[in-house]
């Protein structure tokens, strides 16, 4: 057992780090692609690439199947499924000069934004731990309440519109993790997948970002300081223009039991070259950011509940100045 789940993580980190294969069909859109119904446009697979994709899933269902002979009775130690229904209600009053709602002007018409609204959500989880391998997903359904019809206002002005949508979901989190050392006080793991940077890498002024990539974690203890941290990690920006960005952490806790906390990060997102609407090093991306974050812990025996206080400092080392400026 302990074997395929080594065989497993070593080919999933072999795919990761595998550079795409092209065909004929990525360079040259002609009849022989036609032929078998395959698209050329850039973003979509080639046929051999959906090929390569289809043996793939035709090995994991293989082993898929494999664990459906193990019931749910027997996985509930390790499987956790939980989920929120949610009916919410926010009222706005945001009003123009004139004391009249607030409207847009789209061209033909006028696009009132009215003071409530309404979304109904749910949340389902699944969190799955087996020995030295763990995995996390959340999907949300979230949808906004009213009638669902026609919202084209040129096709049909008279007719009836409705604010619902129907088929809002969102993959708010889905990664896998191994952990690939454990000895003593020192831990070191891989994650892989979906989630938020906030929930990753600690900031108050960012990471508000998604976080779809390859999280690296390292842990450990020293005497002399206490509870310390190293976290990497490279995760997708534009994979149309092969845009990443990059980031570390690290950190010490509660050093010599003072209740001091120490952070520092430093991401970078810039793209050398060409973005997805054709624009070399574009402004938009001109970030390398390093921040350093201070905290103290109130002893909750003095107040009668956790506190804490924080400064943090945030600096671009790539802060665009136009010309004839400075950043005084």
């Amino acid at each position: 057992m302990k074997s395929i789940k080594h065989l497993l993580l070593a080919f999933f980190v072999a795919t990761l780090f595998t550079p795409p294969l092209h065909s004929a069909c990525d360079s040259d859109c002609g009849s022989d692609c036609d032929r078998d119904t395959v698209r050329c446009d850039p973003g979509d697979n080639s046929q051999f690439e959906q090929d390569l994709d289809e043996r793939d899933w035709d090995a994991l269902y293989d082993y898929i199947n494999t664990k459906r002979t193990i019931n749910v009775k027997e996985k509930s130690c390790n499987l956790t499924i939980s989920g929120d229904v949610r009916a919410s209600w926010k009222r706005k009053c945001e009003e123009d000069y004139f004391g009249r709602i607030r409207r847009i002007d789209k061209g033909d018409y006028y696009k009132y934004i009215g003071k409530d609204k309404y979304n109904m959500a749910f949340n389902l989880r699944f969190d799955y731990v087996c020995d030295r391998a763990w995995a996390v997903a959340h999907l949300q359904f979230d949808n906004t309440g009213g009638v669902c019809n026609d919202h084209n206002c040129k096709k049909d002005p008279e007719g009836m519109h409705g604010s619902g949508s129907g088929c809002d979901l969102d993959l708010k989190k889905a990664y896998i993790g191994y952990n690939l050392c454990c000895d003593g006080c020192t831990r070191f793991d891989i994650e892989v997948g979906r989630r938020r940077l906030y929930q990753v890498f600690d900031s108050q002024v960012q990471f508000l970002s998604r976080f779809d990539g390859v999280l690296l974690k390292y842990n450990s203890y020293c005497e002399c300081l206490g509870d310390w941290y190293v976290h990497a990690a490279g995760f997708i920006v534009d994979a149309r223009v092969d845009h990443y960005a990059y980031l570390i952490e690290g950190g010490v806790y509660e050093i010599c039991n003072t209740g001091v906390e120490v952070k520092y990060s430093f991401v970078d997102w810039r793209k050398h070259g060409k973005n997805y609407c054709r624009v070399r090093d574009a402004i938009g991306t001109r970030f390398r950011n390093s921040q350093f974050t201070l905290y103290y812990h109130f002893n909750p025996e003095y107040i009668c509940m956790p506190a804490k206080a924080f400064a943090a400092v945030l600096w671009n080392h790539d802060a665009y100045v136009p010309s004839g400026k400075s950043l005084s």
